[in-house]
């Protein structure tokens, strides 16, 4: 059974693939803590293990556990209203590890970054 920390850290492996971290990232996952009801404190934890060579994505077993953490992948690489190469490389073998299908993969990555990006131009 997938975890909230096992999201978080996912998510913070995937935002810090390509080196840096957007204020727009940083606010979403200021946003996933809340919705996932985890402390911040936890945040700082993720990001240490990061440093640490101790970062990892989770891979859940149960379809839907798959699904929603793609979704939140995705969300978190277009909360800036783009993808770094190395994130879309990420995430597309995340993904594919998951057997989520590319169709239902690009659909999810084209519709989250059409609602993203008015926000990343307002």
């Amino acid at each position: 059974m997938m975890e909230k920390i096992d999201i978080l850290n996912s998510v913070v492996s995937m935002l810090v693939t390509d080196g840096k971290l957007q204020p727009q990232e940083s606010e979403f996952l200021r946003r996933l803590c809340r919705r996932l009801k985890v402390p911040e404190e936890k945040l700082e934890a993720a990001f240490e293990k990061f440093a640490k060579g101790e970062a990892y994505v989770y891979l859940p077993q149960e379809d839907d556990e798959k699904k929603q953490l793609v979704n939140y992948l995705i969300e978190a690489v277009v909360a800036d209203g783009k993808i770094a190469p190395q994130e879309r490389q990420l995430l597309k073998a995340v993904a594919t590890r998951l057997e989520v299908s590319q169709d239902h993969f690009e659909d999810m990555l084209n519709i989250l970054l059409k609602r993203t990006v008015p926000e990343a131009e307002a």
